[in-house]
């Protein structure tokens, strides 16, 4: 079925399994003992640079309910009241870390709003 629908997309979402499962019209589920690969980010810089790219994705920002979503959500205000209310069990570094991820993702779904109009 991967052949069928072509593999995953070149370019790749960050979301692999979401747009694979989007072409083959089913919903994805965990695999009981899967291995699998995850690198994180070094610094604050390359969360920034990630977060950007994470919010190109369609699962957050292709359509405009989800943009719309997507904006609200990540925005620097409702990011800092949500940060601090995690802060309390994740430490108060995190409100460093979710804000940083969360403007660069809301920097791209802004970018998605702009994208949309130029190519219409």
């Amino acid at each position: 079925e991967f052949k069928k629908v072509g593999g995953f997309d070149v370019g790749g979402d960050y979301t692999d399994d979401w747009s694979l499962s989007q072409k083959l019209g089913i919903k994805s589920k965990a695999a009981d003992g899967a291995i699998y690969y995850h690198s994180n980010p070094d610094n604050l810089k390359e969360v920034f640079e990630q977060s950007k790219w994470i919010g190109k994705n369609k699962f957050i920002s292709g359509t405009l309910l989800r943009k719309i979503k997507s904006s609200l959500f990540y925005f620097p205000i409702t990011s800092l009241a949500i940060g601090v209310v995690k802060s309390i069990k994740y430490g108060p570094a995190f409100i460093i870390f979710k804000s940083i991820y969360d403007l660069g993702v809301w920097i791209s779904v802004l970018g998605s709003f702009a994208n949309a109009k130029k190519y219409k």
